[in-house]
Order: C-alpha cells, then sequence, then structure tokens
C-alpha cells in the first residue's frame, strides 16, 4: 500500500507543467517551445520524486546477502 498513490504522483507533474506550458505557447505565441519545456521539466520532476520516494525503502532490502 505504501505505493497507492504512486501513479497519481507520476501523472500530476507532467500533465501539469505541460498544460502550463501549453497555455505559455499560446499567450506568448511561441509554440512548441515552452510546451516542450514544460514537459521536460514535469518528466524530471517526476523522476526526482520517483526516485526519492523509492530508493530510500530499496536501502533496507540490502542485506548482504549473495556476495
Amino acid at each position: 500500500m505504501a505505493y497507492a498513490g504512486l501513479g497519481i504522483e507520476i501523472a500530476a507533474p507532467i500533465l501539469l507543467c505541460t498544460y502550463l506550458g501549453y497555455r505559455a505557447d499560446i499567450w506568448l505565441g511561441t509554440e512548441p517551445w515552452l510546451l516542450v519545456v514544460g514537459a521536460l521539466l514535469g518528466i524530471s520532476a517526476t523522476f526526482y520524486n520517483l526516485f526519492r520516494r523509492v530508493l530510500p525503502s530499496r536501502k533496507g532490502s540490502d542485506d548482504g546477502e549473495g556476495r
């Protein structure tokens, strides 16, 4: 159950940043550059959050067996 909300944590930043980039492109007339920047920013934030949440739980599972 620790990862139940992970799907939303993955999708929300990507969708939000992409949408904001899209709206900024329309407003400033810079299509498609801010959409691309927003999508990359959302993907970067998603990977950061994912690694921050998953990696600490893996440290406890490495018990040194199998050397």
